[in-house]
């Protein structure tokens, strides 16, 4: 199995090296792809590049705080996101969130660098290599005894890294509260839409739009559950106000049958109790 690693600029490129040299220890039949210089990336985008694009049955972004808007990781993923399925492509995230992501990069499930998603991830992948796969028992086995490598050349790398560079700023607390608050305002049409819609088809253009939806409701979700401050307790609030009405448009949309990453998500989440929340 081919898989074609993104990165942009010098964090990206030591840790998509560090992913590229131990995978493979993993998933002994993956084949990871990764172009070593940015300057002969784009010389040989008409020739290499390209026939690996579309030979590669799996893309991996590797995503730090130094990279969000590079124009040449939206370029590789917009073109991996057209020769594959999203769920094949994934961005790996490195000292960021995945409410971090903006533009392109939200359409896809994030990966933070972690034990317990970098484990799903490559049995993702090891799903994919189908005759090749290898038994739940002995991925096992290979994913424990490799693990602590990967994640200490990674942290060695991050560790570096923190030490000559000046921390870029991620989305800010506003930045995240004003696409709530844009979501928000669509909460009244929502709830005229369930009504008019109920028991009718829906176009694939709303369908898209709502399957965005839940994307970006799991990801607020996910992101402000875990946080504490005021305004975090406001956004669950709001959050939870939106969640049954949301619900009734997946499911009279077919959504809900669909076999993706987030429908599962959206159905299983929960919503502690409220406190006292001054709106």
């Amino acid at each position: 199995m081919k898989i074609f690693m993104s990165w942009s600029g010098e964090l990206s490129r030591k840790l998509g090296e560090a992913f590229r040299d131990w995978i493979p220890n993993v998933l002994q039949f993956a084949q990871p792809y990764f172009t070593p210089e940015d300057i002969k990336k784009g010389e040989r985008w008409g020739n290499e590049i390209a026939k690996e694009l579309a030979a590669s049955e799996f893309g991996i972004l590797c995503v730090t705080s130094d990279n969000l808007n590079s124009g040449w990781m939206l370029f590789e993923a917009g073109c991996l996101s057209k020769n594959l399925e999203s769920g094949m492509v994934c961005p790996i995230l490195f000292n960021i969130k995945p409410i971090d992501l903006t533009g392109p990069l939200q359409q896809f499930q994030a990966t933070n660098f972690s034990e317990a998603d970098v484990k799903k991830l490559l049995l993702t992948m090891n799903g994919c290599l189908k005759e090749s796969r290898l038994t739940d028992a002995v991925f096992t086995r290979a994913f424990d005894k490799w693990w602590p490598d990967l994640k200490n050349n990674v942290d060695e790398i991050l560790s570096q890294h923190s030490k000559t560079t000046k921390k870029t700023p991620t989305r800010t607390e506003r930045d995240i509260l004003e696409e709530i608050l844009t979501i928000l305002r669509s909460t009244p049409k929502t709830e005229q839409l369930v009504q008019q819609v109920c028991g009718e088809d829906f176009s694939n253009e709303n369908k898209m739009l709502l399957r965005q939806m839940m994307k970006v409701f799991v990801q607020l979700h996910n992101f402000f559950e875990k946080e504490s401050y005021i305004q975090s307790e406001m956004a669950m609030s709001a959050l939870k106000e939106m969640y049954n009405p949301l619900k009734l448009l997946v499911i009279n949309s077919g959504l809900a049958n669909r076999r993706d990453n987030y429908s599962p998500m959206f159905f299983n989440l929960s919503f502690k109790e409220d406190k006292a929340v001054p709106f």
